[in-house]
């Protein structure tokens, strides 16, 4: 009896079984950029509660209601907050180089550390 490849119907197991080796391959080559995208997510989310609490000191200095240098906590989050003011260089009027540090720890219970500088006008 001869046979064509019309009379051919349906997919054998091998075939089945290589098919879903490539796929398997496939996913698993996916898995390192699926971390790295969930890696880099949480750092983004730590770096905007960060600048969240920047903001709101520079905010905050800006319109008067804090000295000239402080420290404030958040215990939910884990979060010191500390500013200072110097002198600018050369001295300008009304114009003072604010600092401000956040240290945090992450889920992992690791240290974290920012510190962002900037100049505020006061009248």
């Amino acid at each position: 009896m001869k046979k064509t490849l019309r009379n051919q119907k349906g997919i054998s197991l091998l075939e089945v079984m290589i098919g879903m080796l490539i796929f398997s391959l496939g996913m698993l080559m996916l898995i390192p950029m699926v971390v790295t995208s969930i890696v880099g997510n949480q750092t983004a989310h730590e770096n905007d509660m960060v600048m969240q609490d920047v903001q709101n000191v520079v905010e905050a200095f800006k319109a008067g209601a804090l000295p000239a240098s402080g420290l404030d906590y958040s215990a939910e989050p884990h979060r010191y907050v500390m500013w200072w003011t110097q002198p600018t260089d050369p001295p300008t009027p009304n114009v003072e180089q604010l600092n401000v540090e956040v240290m945090w720890e992450d889920s992992k219970m690791q240290s974290h550390f920012r510190r962002v500088s900037t100049f505020v006008y006061r009248k």
